[in-house]
């Protein structure tokens, strides 16, 4: 399959997510990687699988309802010899 824009890949998941979800609520995507699609539908975040096809049709597996957790670790330094940070 021909390579697709980052840009084009999502706007070909948000049409499938509006798909599982028709009506007057709206979902919207909040972060994707090359396999899953983590969105966020009435307040609450779910993870699914995707495919997109030759045709560049998204098609979406089960989804399951995850929890948001953001993590910031520290930068390492070393300052006389000693380890500050995480």
């Amino acid at each position: 399959m021909a390579e697709i824009s980052y840009e084009t890949k999502r706007s070909l998941l948000q049409s499938a997510i509006k798909e599982l979800y028709p009506g007057e609520k709206y979902a919207w995507i909040e972060d994707m990687t090359d396999s899953k699609v983590i969105y966020n539908y009435d307040d609450k975040h779910y993870q699914a699988p995707y495919t997109i096809n030759e045709g560049s049709q998204a098609k979406l597996g089960t989804p399951t309802e995850v929890v948001k957790q953001v993590v910031y670790r520290g930068i390492s330094m070393v300052k006389k010899g000693k380890r500050i940070g995480g």
